[in-house]
């Protein structure tokens, strides 16, 4: 099963964003989808590769900012007795 969803993500992403592309912009070509679509699924793979090379690679790769936590939204009266 990790090996087909590591195939699924390297093909559906880049496939989905030419998909999308080819059939909501006017000036796409099936030049330009072939390209989109090679340039798409090379990326995945090169990422994964790279991410399995050095698995601290991940680090760069995601935001080091914290999340700000949700708004408190209290309705009535808030859990006090």
């Amino acid at each position: 099963m990790d090996y087909v969803q590591g195939l699924f993500s390297f093909f559906i992403a880049p496939l989905f964003g030419t998909v999308i592309l080819g059939m909501l912009w006017k000036r796409a070509t099936k030049a330009g989808g072939f390209w989109g679509l090679l340039a798409g699924t090379s990326t995945a793979i090169g990422l994964w590769a790279w991410v399995k090379h050095d698995p601290s690679a991940c680090a760069m790769l995601h935001f080091r900012q914290k999340p700000k936590p949700w708004p408190r939204i209290c309705i009535g009266r808030c859990g006090r007795g």
